[in-house]
This record gives structure tokens, C-alpha cells and sequence, in this order.
């Protein structure tokens, strides 16, 4: 059997099984490219070598860290590039420091004013703080409600009852957004907030007591007419709002009006089937009626015992 030269890599083989073999190898790859870039073929001991060393550098990684956002990058150029995008990152977007006052409560956006983020609340949530007139100070107050849901993790109307487990503050918000709790619980969270508020005083709060009369329900009846209740009937004297001042009336007057005029007035009127429905029950009470009246015409003679 005539053996068979490869003219690639300079080396004889033996029978045409081997070359076959041979030109599928590796090393016969590396010499064929080398000969086509016009470079002398190397040995079968050379080839093993370079492939070592080339398997070694690819074995060796390098890891370079970002101190920023702590990623890790495998080149320096991966990181460089990293790098100019984050620098260009931070520098078109500076980071926003979180005041109370200034962000809303159920979608975290800010505001330039204190006004401006009521507004915004408002409008986009339907939420509002009772008897604003009356809060001592709006920035505490608000600081409060903040730390209420972002740290207590607690709903600012239902107050998680029921099942509601919240992993963060974020999936909070998105519940009071969905279920339309985007304002406060006065009536069971009144005691929480009253710290904030500062009602004034009336004159004829400050009442000597003479003369008391005991009503026949056990409530007292001052001299001048004004009674005080007991706590039998405290759930229906909390029915009683307020008195509010002329301002807020005045408020409440024109937002009436405002709603009056939007509001859509529908008209309803029965249709044919609903009429003609209407008359056959009337024709069947009728007959039901004179049933029910029938005299009897037969009677038994009642006599004495």
C-alpha cells in the first residue's frame, strides 16, 4: 500500500484509513490555515504545545469588579464601557432625595411644593386630609402617613385587615391603588390622628355644672338645655359630624354645585312588556280579591246553648 503525503503539514502517512484521520484532526486544520496565510507548517509536538498554552489563557480568567453596582466584568474593555455608561447614567439623571412632604404616597412622584403633591394626590387618588384647616403641622403629618406605609407596611384605610400580607411598601401602594383606599379611616383611626390636629375651644364648652337632671335614657340635662350622653349610646352620637367653620360650608357649597352640574340626570320610564306586565298582575289581584270576598251562601243556624 503506497503511503500518502500531506502536503499541509509535510508528513507521510501510511495507508489512506490514517489520512483520512488525519486530515479531520486538528492539527491538519492549524497547518491547512497556516498555508493559506502563506506560513511554513509546524510539527505534531509544536502544535500540541501552542494548543496547551492557548487552553491555559483561556483558563485563566479575570474578573474586575464595579464599586458602584458591584458587577463583575471578564475584560478591561467590558468594564470601561460599563463604566462610561453608568457615568452617563447618573449624570443625565442626578438622584432625587426622598422628602415626605413632597412625594406622594401611592406612586412615590414628587413635587416641587407641598401643594403641588396635595394637588397631585388629589386629583390622581381622590385623596385628602380632613379638616386640613386644623392640622398644626402638614409636614410632621405627612411624615407620619409615610412611615405608616413605607415602614409599618399598613394600609391607610383597611389597616391589612383580613388576609393582606404586603411584601414591601410597593405592593402596598398598588393595593390601596386598586382597591381605592387612598384615603384616611377617620372613623376607627380618629384617636391616631388626633395628635396632629388642633380644634379650637367654644365658649359654652366651658360649662358649670349646677343643678343636673337625670334624664328617663340616664343621660344629663345641664341648665342651659345641653345634655350629656352616656356611653350606652356612644355608636349614635358618633352619627353627629362636626360643626365646621363658614369657610369650609362655603367650600362644601361650592363643590356641590360643581358635582350638580356634572352629574348626569337619568330619566327612566317603563317599557311595553314592563306595562303590559304591570296590568296582568293587577287583573290577577283583582280576581284574587273577589275570591278572598266571596260571602257563603250556605249558613248553619247558630242557637244558643
Amino acid at each position: 500500500m503506497e503511503a500518502v503525503t500531506c502536503t499541509a503539514c509535510r508528513i507521510s502517512l501510511a495507508s489512506q484509513e490514517e489520512s483520512k484521520s488525519h486530515y479531520k484532526s486538528e492539527f491538519h486544520t492549524y497547518n491547512l490555515k497556516r498555508k493559506l496565510v502563506k506560513l511554513d507548517p509546524v510539527s505534531y509536538e509544536v502544535f500540541l504545545d501552542k494548543k496547551s498554552a492557548n487552553s491555559k489563557v483561556h483558563n485563566t480568567t479575570v474578573e474586575i469588579k464595579c464599586a458602584i453596582c458591584n458587577s463583575t466584568f471578564r475584560s478591561q474593555e467590558k468594564f470601561d464601557k460599563h463604566s462610561l455608561s453608568h457615568q452617563q447614567h447618573t449624570q443625565s439623571k442626578p438622584e432625587i432625595p426622598f422628602n415626605p412632604e413632597l412625594t406622594c404616597l401611592f406612586c412615590n412622584t414628587p413635587s416641587l411644593e407641598i401643594q403641588a403633591n396635595l394637588q397631585h394626590m388629589m386629583i390622581t387618588h381622590g385623596f385628602f386630609i380632613p379638616d386640613i384647616e386644623f392640622v398644626q403641622d402638614i409636614t410632621k403629618f405627612l411624615a407620619y402617613l409615610h412611615e405608616r406605609v413605607r415602614i409599618g407596611i399598613l394600609c391607610l384605610y383597611c389597616n391589612n385587615k383580613g388576609t393582606h400580607q404586603f411584601r414591601d411598601f410597593l405592593s402596598l401602594q398598588q393595593h390601596m391603588t386598586d382597591k381605592q383606599h387612598c384615603f384616611l379611616n377617620t372613623d376607627e383611626d380618629e384617636e391616631e390622628y388626633a395628635e396632629f390636629y388642633t380644634y379650637p375651644v367654644e365658649e359654652n364648652q366651658a360649662l358649670v355644672i349646677q343643678n343636673l337632671e337625670v334624664t328617663h335614657t340616664g343621660e344629663l340635662k345641664l341648665e342651659n338645655g345641653n345634655i350629656i350622653g352616656t356611653k350606652e349610646y356612644r355608636r349614635y352620637y358618633k352619627q353627629y359630624y362636626r360643626p365646621r367653620n363658614q369657610k369650609h360650608a362655603d367650600v362644601l357649597a361650592i363643590m356641590a354645585e360643581e358635582y350638580k352640574n356634572l352629574a348626569v340626570r337619568a330619566t327612566w320610564e317603563p317599557s311595553d312588556d314592563q306595562k303590559a306586565k304591570g296590568i296582568n298582575q293587577q287583573k290577577r289581584d283583582l280576581v284574587q280579591g273577589l275570591k278572598n270576598n266571596m260571602l257563603k251562601h250556605h249558613f248553619r243556624k247558630q242557637t244558643p246553648k
